[in-house]
């Protein structure tokens, strides 16, 4: 018996749920991105008080760790559509990796 190929029109329903995922991690990316807090003033004058440099420095790394957190979010966005794309190509009714035929 040949294995069912899957209909083009439809998405195998876990695929359908990553890409979700996926878009929602992208516009998650995105809102960080957007946030106001990278309009800030970050540049400093000579004569800013140590605790001001301090803060400005702090607001530099914090900033750092957002952008890339955002790029992770986008990294398993990726992630998430390649996963998607191996369900759709995987014939109907066939196990997947790690699974019981």
């Amino acid at each position: 018996m040949q294995p069912r190929l899957p209909i083009p029109e439809l998405a195998h329903p876990a695929a359908s749920v990553l890409r979700h995922r996926a878009a929602e991690l992208r516009a998650f990316a995105a809102a960080i991105e957007a946030a106001a807090v990278f309009t800030l003033d970050r540049s400093g004058d000579d004569g800013e008080s140590r605790r001001a440099a301090l803060c400005r420095r702090m607001l530099a790394r914090n900033l750092q760790q957002l952008l890339r957190a955002a790029d992770d979010l986008r990294e398993t966005a990726w992630r998430y559509e390649l996963r998607a794309a191996h369900l759709d190509a995987r014939p109907v009714g066939t196990p997947g990796p790690g699974q019981v035929a």
